[in-house]
């Protein structure tokens, strides 16, 4: 009979403890998703890692509602902060007994997230920091400490985070990009704090908001996606752009502006030139792996403009530059052979010139970085451009070169910010031959050409007081610049 009593008590306690324990649950999440003892256990390292949100609710074992989530985070290179209005998880509480926080499904709308790079004090007077975005908890402007380095912290939690879905995604700010507008997020991510990383099959799409760019008054209207993943790393070992060698990368936009003035803000012009007219609609299609990227961008302009303090410039440009061997971990600079630059329909206003001219223009081989180079290869209507350039009454005869329907050119072109080199030019049409040297320092301009038609021949002397004539003796004079020009040289 004890024997029976024993059993009998042994399969209620079976059969009425996990009930026992399941009522007990309610009340005991209730009192860890309200009150303060999680989120003090959580934020044991508040000024570089809070987790904070309004309401949350636990429907049952292993799901979590939660309303209004920040986050937030700092280390000695940036500070970050992300917001979401709603969100769902599902997480294991069996890989939380092994502090390991492995969510398995995270669904949520509302996204806002926030990065900024720390600004080393003595540049503080020189940067914008209103275009930076603001992150409530961390003083402004963002500073880098003194002496401020990476720390382990002891024993962190494992943070393993999958199929996250975030349907709505209404403003993304990053230094002095900031995007709104509607865009997804999906993937996930496995962080150790300050040991290892990796981004599992992450893609961000953007579905038509719009960027704005530094003090640009135009935003950029953007749609495409950026997809990456991602071996394991260590953030310490490996921090940013060397990381980007352990990255997959695929990054795929449409870009487009209202005016083409917002171009002032990324390209510096010679003084006194101004765009105005139709935006630009450019694409860009680049995919990078263990830090090299390769890609393609293009560029359209219809009724763009260029103005100066004596003309007007307008037409139609088509543009595109291919991208190959970019070096992620250096300054930007990367093998652009094949570039590809076509003008239609240009008119300018104020030279008396009414014909139209078009041109094309590619590069077989050419680099871009902080100085452009390659050479040129041209197909032009006539040599408009290049009687602007000389700005000197040329002899009569010569006038044939604006009447000419193809002239083509090739020189050896190397350009900076506010500097430009043309070498070893060479340009033919009908009769004409047109050959020359030209370098602008950013303050004075140096160059010779020589321009030929049968017997009849003509140099051009281009110096810091303007250009002259040379009609004497013109090929003598020609070749001796360019002796001297290589003797210099080496």
């Amino acid at each position: 009979m004890r024997v029976r009593h024993l059993a009998a008590g042994l399969l209620a306690l079976v059969l009425l403890l996990p009930l026992a324990l399941y009522a007990a649950y309610f009340p005991l999440t209730r009192w860890l998703l309200s009150g303060p003892k999680l989120r003090a256990i959580i934020n044991a390292h508040p000024e570089s890692f809070r987790i904070d949100w309004d309401e949350a609710v636990s429907p049952r074992p292993g799901r979590v509602r939660l309303r209004n989530l920040t986050l937030r985070g700092s280390d000695p290179n940036v500070q970050w902060a992300i917001e979401l209005e709603q969100a769902e998880l599902d997480y294991s509480l069996v890989a939380l007994l092994h502090r390991t926080f492995r969510c398995t499904r995270l669904v949520g709308s509302g996204l806002s997230f926030a990065l900024r790079s720390k600004l080393e004090p003595g540049k503080v007077k020189t940067a914008d920091v209103r275009l930076l975005p603001p992150i409530p908890g961390f003083s402004d402007p963002p500073l880098k400490k003194e002496g401020e380095e990476f720390r382990l912290e002891p024993n962190p939690f494992h943070i393993d985070v999958r199929g996250v879905s975030i349907d709505r995604a209404e403003s993304l700010w990053v230094n002095q990009l900031h995007y709104r507008g509607p865009a997804r997020v999906s993937g996930g991510f496995y962080l150790w704090p300050t040991r290892l990383a990796r981004i599992d099959d992450a893609v961000l799409r953007w579905d038509g908001g719009a960027l704005a760019v530094g003090r640009s008054p135009d935003p950029v209207v953007l749609s495409g996606k950026l997809a990456a993943s991602s071996n394991a790393f260590e953030p310490i070992n490996a921090p940013m752009p060397r990381a980007l060698q352990e990255f997959r990368v695929r990054l795929d936009l449409d870009l487009a502006t209202e005016g083409l003035h917002a171009v002032e803000e990324y390209v510096r012009f010679p003084e006194g030139v101004r765009l105005e007219g139709h935006g630009p609609k450019a694409t860009v299609s680049i995919a990078s792996e263990k830090g090299i990227a390769n890609g393609k961008v293009t560029l359209a302009i219809r009724g763009g403009a260029a103005r100066t303090r004596t003309y007007r410039l307008t037409g139609d440009l088509d543009a595109s530059v291919p991208i190959r061997r970019w070096d992620l971990n250096r300054p930007v600079s990367f093998d652009a052979s094949g570039v590809k630059v076509a003008l239609a329909h240009v008119h300018a206003s104020g030279t008396g010139e009414e014909r139209e001219w078009w041109g094309t223009f590619e590069a077989p081989q050419a680099k871009l970085g902080p100085v452009a180079s390659g050479r040129i290869e041209a197909h032009c209507r006539d040599a408009r451009p290049l009687l602007a350039l000389l700005n000197v009454d040329l002899p009569g005869w010569t006038k044939g070169l604006l009447r000419l329907d193809d002239l083509r050119a090739a020189a050896t072109v190397s350009a900076a910010p506010g500097e430009i080199r043309v070498r070893d030019l060479e340009a033919t049409g009908d009769k004409f031959k047109v050959q020359g040297q030209y370098a602008h320092d950013g303050k004075t301009n140096d160059g010779a050409f020589l321009f030929e038609q049968g017997i009849l021949i003509v140099g051009v002397e281009i110096g810091p007081t303007g250009a002259k004539l040379r009609p004497l003796f013109a090929r003598q004079w020609y070749a001796k610049v360019m002796k001297e020009g290589a003797g210099k040289a080496t």
